[in-house]
């Protein structure tokens, strides 16, 4: 009987340590932005950056275990200097918090588009680190008409690698096609984003386009993990170019493309004229 209630004892005691604990670390490193309250908990965020920035913002996700600051001390605050940059912590981390019905991929990427409407932000670019490349995933697909729509066109247009080898492993048919074992298949996904089915006039370029969602960078277990650096790049290389060559023109017979590199496709000529 002793024993049971040092026990009972120990652990009351153990809880109230650790509350008390909990308490003093949350006034030692209390929230430096803003409490949003949306469906399913609480998101923190913190705005930093110049608000009229001619780009789309820039919403930084952390990875797991961790919380906004591990975004903002490395990059965030280069990136604020000349960009709208919204850092969050993530549902579950740091001060945001979920309700356990959420904790899903595309629950917290629901919790997060609330809470970015509720600021009025605009289309963003996700910038991704670690795990949170699988909610920038998650969100993208569920959400398309939050990441910046004109980049999403620029990319369905133009895919840098469209396509990829596999070998078929038995024999199958596909749509009346019949495959045989052994076999190498030309898995062409760059064609997903010109499919009439999907896309409305996928033939012509429409950067206010409501759904932008591409294969560009494959999909599924094939989808790049690189592509949220790779879309930053692009932004900050179109946004230099056009600061550089506000008015431009292509010279359409005088464009030369790549040597055939594997499945690589570009160009090697691309005249304009200026003014």
């Amino acid at each position: 009987m002793i024993f049971f209630t040092l026990v009972a004892l120990s652990t009351i005691l153990l809880a109230m340590a650790t509350w008390i604990g909990v308490r003093a670390l949350e006034r030692a490193y209390s929230a430096g932005g803003e409490l949003i309250e949306v469906e399913g908990g609480t998101i923190h965020v913190v705005d930093i950056g110049p608000k009229d920035t001619a780009g789309p913002p820039l919403v930084l996700l952390h990875g797991a275990s961790s919380n906004l600051l591990t975004m903002r001390l490395p990059l965030g605050d280069r990136l604020a200097q000349r960009h709208r940059v919204i850092l969050l912590d993530r549902p579950g981390h740091g001060w945001s918090r979920a309700d356990r019905e959420k904790a899903t991929l595309a629950g917290h990427g629901r919790m997060i588009e609330l809470a970015l409407q509720r600021m009025g932000i605009p289309p963003v670019i996700l910038v991704a680190h670690s795990l949170a490349g699988a909610l920038a995933v998650r969100m993208t697909l569920d959400h398309p008409e939050r990441v910046n729509s004109a980049m999403n066109e620029f990319l369905r247009l133009f895919s840098s690698a469209p396509m990829t080898g596999r070998k078929v492993p038995h024999d199958t048919v596909v749509n009346g096609h019949t495959m045989r074992a052994g076999e190498i298949l030309g898995v062409f996904w760059g064609a997903g984003n010109f499919d009439p089915d999907y896309i409305d006039r996928p033939f012509e370029v429409d950067f206010q386009r409501p759904n932008a969602r591409n294969t560009t960078f494959a999909l599924g277990p094939h989808m790049c993990l690189g592509q949220h650096l790779a879309r930053l790049e692009l932004e900050a290389m179109l946004k230099v170019l056009l600061e550089v060559i506000p008015q431009y023109s292509l010279i359409e017979e005088g464009i030369v493309a790549a040597p055939e590199v594997a499945s690589i496709f570009g160009y090697a000529k691309v005249p304009v004229r200026i003014g």
